[in-house]
């Protein structure tokens, strides 16, 4: 206490009169809670995110009446939409707030104290994660800094000069305008901006109707094309009834008419685009499209920046208004918001002269598939949307990526497929390709995975790995002849079952005098980091059973003996995809407590699937409480989980008749 007195003791002294500079104060002098922690080694205090409340407060600086300042150097760390507040106060009273929205920024806090009190910082986060790199205040003269804010010819230069850096305006010299993040970050740091959820819309309703934005539009226009609220209940399309339940409604709009039309924003009649923009993700590979609005004003619609396709997002460019849907929070922005909007803006500004162009040019409507990375969202989304559309009757042209899984071009090879081109998965390249092809774009997307869709997709594994691997079909029909086949999933890099080894020989012991004499043919799965696991595995049930080591197989051949199990064992994921929503097969599942909320969700995206087990919370012990955290399940567990599997599926097929 007596340093933490001493500290004190400095700032009222620093205080006490006018400065210029600002008396840093000392991070450890701050309160942490809800998980915010002082680390001494780099002198910061982090918050990771997760919950909501005060992260911070302090450090109570006595301070005389007068005009103070307080300057916070604080850094985002990755939150989709930011809700982060800094507050100054004082007795409890609340001098001044502002919402943090730049990724790193000093802000600048000031407040009129009018009696000798305590003054302190709080942050307030709604599961928003930050780092603070350093608190300073000083004491201000009241008759030289009085706050500058925007006027509003300013913000109107700084519009301008948004939409000219992005090739909306004219062909003027760029070397007028500032660097498109310095007006960006103009933009968000500005006091009036309003960052907004459509829940918070009724709190603000007066200051945007006086912009003239009509708040139940806005509402309107996440409803009708996020939910099926609004839809006719016998309206079924197909590959739209698994999760989450959700409509898309405006992706067979966009095909049908070359055009996203909405109810106008700003009063009776509609809107219409037909300008889109593709921002590829640099972590999933997901393709953001931004859908620009001229008139009667400059309006930015986010669609499809998750991997559901939803509409996500309204910015108003000439109102410094985002409006985002909170129903959908954790779904639509599965990139940050402010972040990918940050990257359509820049690359606009890069190539301003094809934006120009491709904005005054005559669009043709296509369809953008196959960048996603993430297995299961490509299977579960984007092959399921782009079925969907084939079932429908549209044959647009379509953009591809050519992934690493199975490609778009070899599922729908039957389909009569019109491609575009095959771009690399590469941001630039995306953008520049739709931009020079005049190409207005729809990504669409499902949420269901339907047997007749499964079976298209075995029969392009088959297909694949026969011209990857000629023969290779023949070699595993012949070594899996009257086996009783079991694939079991390896993981070695994290979310990993720590008994993986003893667990497969357990499995394979129990179910071996079940299996009606069939000898067990084991398939371990897995990337290449898993060949050691796979290798003891193997050296292990050598003289048990024959032991497939998969840990290199191409993808499609993981495929084929997907569906060609009889019972499975994998770790949730997107390891399990293969096994349940394609294959459905019947199987045991097994991962942290994190991955274990999933099947709250899992068999409903495969309809009639419900052949999945998997072991209580209590029942699996996590090395920590975190994402992908390795874990402990007894094998014993497993084996009996797969043993009840195994019957429950025996007892399944004598019922139907089957051998």
């Amino acid at each position: 206490m007596p340093l933490q007195e001493n500290a004190l003791a400095e700032g009222a002294q620093a205080l006490s009169r006018p400065r210029g500079d600002v008396w840093p104060v000392p991070l450890a002098l701050m309160s942490c809670v809800i998980g915010t922690t002082y680390d001494p080694d780099t002198d910061k205090l982090r918050y990771p995110g997760g919950a909501t409340g005060f992260a911070l407060y302090g450090p109570y600086l006595p301070v005389q009446p007068g005009l103070y300042e307080v300057v916070v150097d604080i850094a985002l760390t990755g939150e989709k939409n930011p809700k982060l507040y800094l507050d100054l106060w004082i007795e409890g009273h609340v001098l001044t707030k502002q919402a943090i929205l730049l990724d790193r920024a000093c802000i600048v806090l000031r407040g009129w104290v009018h009696a000798a009190s305590h003054l302190e910082v709080r942050a307030h986060s709604s599961n928003t994660g930050f780092v603070i790199h350093g608190i300073g205040a000083r004491r201000l003269d009241p008759m030289a800094a009085i706050a500058h804010r925007p006027s509003e010819p300013e913000r109107t230069l700084r519009r301008q000069h948004l939409r000219a850096a992005m090739g909306l305006d004219g062909a003027g010299s760029q070397d007028r305008i500032p660097p498109i993040a310095d007006l960006f970050d103009a933009t968000l740091s500005d006091p009036g901006f309003l960052f907004l959820d459509d829940g918070e819309i009724p709190a603000h309703e007066g200051a945007l109707v006086r912009d003239g934005i009509q708040p139940l539009a806005v509402q309107l226009l996440f409803a009708r094309n996020n939910t099926r609220a609004l839809r006719d209940p016998e309206e079924k399309e197909a590959l739209m009834d698994g999760h989450p339940d959700i409509s898309n409604a405006l992706q067979f709009d966009m095909l049908r008419h070359g055009a996203l039309t909405i109810p106008s924003l700003f009063g009776p009649g509609t809107m219409t685009s037909r300008a889109s923009f593709p921002v590829l993700s640099p972590v999933q590979g997901i393709v953001n499209l931004f859908y620009e609005f001229t008139e009667p004003h400059h309006v930015i619609v986010g669609v499809s920046t998750s991997w559901i396709g939803a509409l996500s997002f309204v910015w108003f460019v000439d109102h410094d208004v985002l409006i985002y849907d909170a129903r959908l929070h954790w779904l639509v922005d599965y990139e940050p918001t402010l972040a990918v909007l940050r990257a359509f803006v820049t690359l606009c500004a890069r190539h301003h002269a094809a934006a120009r162009s491709y904005r005054a040019s005559a669009k043709t409507t296509a369809c953008v598939s196959g960048f996603i990375s993430n297995m299961g969202h490509y299977f579960w989304n984007e092959v399921s949307g782009l079925e969907r559309v084939l079932r429908a009757g549209f044959r647009p042209p379509v953009l591809l990526a050519d992934p690493r899984w199975l490609p778009l071009h070899t599922i729908f090879a039957g389909d009569g497929l019109s491609i575009v081109a095959e771009v690399a998965p590469d941001r630039d390249a995306l953008f520049l390709t739709a931009l020079a092809h005049r190409l207005f774009l729809v990504r669409p997307t499902g949420n269901a995975i339907d047997a007749p869709l499964a079976t298209k997709v075995q029969n392009a594994a088959r297909q694949r790995l026969d011209t990857e691997k000629p023969g290779r079909i023949a070699q595993l029909d012949a070594a899996t002849e009257g086996a009783f086949v079991v694939f079991f999933n390896l993981r070695a890099h994290n979310k990993s079952w720590i008994e993986q080894v003893d667990g497969a020989a357990e499995i394979v012991a129990r179910l071996e005098p079940l299996t009606a004499s069939r000898r067990i043919v084991l398939f371990l799965d897995g990337y290449g980091d898993c060949a050691e696991i796979a290798a003891t595995i193997r050296e292990r049930l050598a003289s048990t059973c024959a032991v497939i080591d998969g840990t290199r197989a191409p993808f499609a051949e993981t495929l084929v003996w997907a569906y060609r199990c009889d019972l499975f064992v994998a770790v949730i994921g997107s390891g399990l995809v293969p096994l349940t929503w394609l294959a459905a097969k019947p199987g045991v599942c097994h991962g942290d407590h994190r991955h274990l909320d999933q099947m709250a969700f899992w068999p409903l995206v495969r309809p009639g699937y419900d052949r999945l087990a998997w072991p209580r919370y209590e029942d699996v012990a996590m090395v920590a409480d975190a994402w992908y955290a390795n874990y402990s399940v007894p094998p014993s567990l497993i084996a009996d989980l797969a043993v009840a599997q195994l019957r429950e599926s025996s007892e399944a097929a004598a019922e139907a008749g089957r051998p």
